[in-house]
């Protein structure tokens, strides 16, 4: 009765274990399949002035961006959190993906952003028309996809 208990128990509580765990995408694993880095001139090009959806590879949410030729950018939530984000420690201990002061820069290759807090850089990972980002402070964790509208 007591093994048949212990087998119940890790049966019912898998589906919350799984859904606490955060996304295992690297940049190791983009290079290994071809994904190149972008030129500070190839984001300019394919991302500036465009509406993009950018989604939260964690928190399984989603934002409309725009980084407008002005260096400053919009943005709004568009699909929210997944519940299981709010009580997994690694994803709350992180900072935010997107929030923050409204002002961007694009150099040496990389998007400057900032959460109010910190300010970070994000290196955008292209293959064909897929583009992958990591942040410098998410230690070679991939963070987000991005997608042109």
């Amino acid at each position: 009765m007591h093994k048949l208990l212990s087998i119940f128990f890790l049966l019912m509580t898998l589906p919350t274990i799984a859904s606490e765990s955060i996304n295992t995408l690297t940049i190791e694993k983009l290079l290994a399949n071809n994904f190149k880095i972008m030129t500070a001139q190839q984001i300019r090009d394919q991302l500036q002035g465009r509406t993009l959806l950018i989604k939260d590879l964690d928190a399984n949410s989603q934002y409309e961006l725009v980084f407008t030729h002005d260096n400053s950018k919009t943005l709004t939530k568009t699909i929210e959190d997944d519940p299981g984000t709010l009580t997994n420690t690694e994803y709350q201990a992180r900072a935010q993906l997107l929030t923050g002061p409204g002002t961007y820069s694009i150099k040496d290759n990389k998007v400057i952003s900032s959460d109010g807090l910190r300010e970070y850089e994000i290196k955008l990972y292209q293959k064909n028309n897929i583009i992958f980002g990591a942040r410098n402070i998410d230690s070679g964790r991939v963070s987000f996809e991005i997608k042109i509208k």
